[in-house]
């Protein structure tokens, strides 16, 4: 039973078009390889697969073929970003995406409730994230464009924690 079986895999340059599998878990699933999985970010439930065909190389080696870019795509995949994969067993492969902050990437489903609440309760984490894309682009970016580490394409800046506080302060008057 391969249900449960997870690896890790890094984003490099080349890891759009295709993403190369790790060889162990190759040869684990060595003569039941399937010709297609089912790719869903993590948390997101069973609505939201990714159809991804499995292409073999005459060596052996296991690669994620056509539908990988369009999920790629569809999750701004970036260098440097960690995907978990967690294989079910039954051709799905779960993927929590990790960013170069190394923490999780929660994506926004407009119809998914949970990440919406997600998202409200995460209001002053995004908010520090947003303050630091804005930084960014400012100049202080370490040579790499501001719109590489844009959250969801959104400009709007939320205040960072403290600073509704003070805004509130100087509207009562407070020094």
């Amino acid at each position: 039973d391969l249900s449960g079986f997870e690896f890790f895999m890094i984003m490099l340059s080349n890891s759009l078009k295709k993403l190369r599998m790790p060889d162990k878990f190759a040869k684990v699933l060595a003569g039941r390889e399937p010709r297609e999985v089912k790719l869903r970010e993590a948390g997101s439930g069973r609505h939201s697969l990714w159809d991804v065909k499995v292409v073999l190389d005459a060596d052996g080696h296991m690669y994620l073929g056509r539908g990988w870019e369009q999920f790629a795509r569809a999750h701004d995949l970036r260098l440097g970003y960690i995907l978990l994969f967690s294989f079910d067993g039954d051709a799905v492969l779960t993927v929590k995406v990790f960013d170069v902050s190394m923490c999780r990437r929660h994506y926004q489903r407009d119809d998914d409730a949970s990440t919406r609440l997600f998202l409200l309760s995460s209001v002053p984490r995004l908010a520090s994230q947003r303050e630091q894309q804005r930084r960014q682009r400012l100049g202080g970016d370490g040579g790499r464009r501001g719109s590489d580490v844009a959250v969801h394409g959104q400009a709007e800046r939320l205040p960072l924690p403290g600073e509704a506080a003070a805004v509130s302060e100087r509207a009562a008057g407070v020094p």
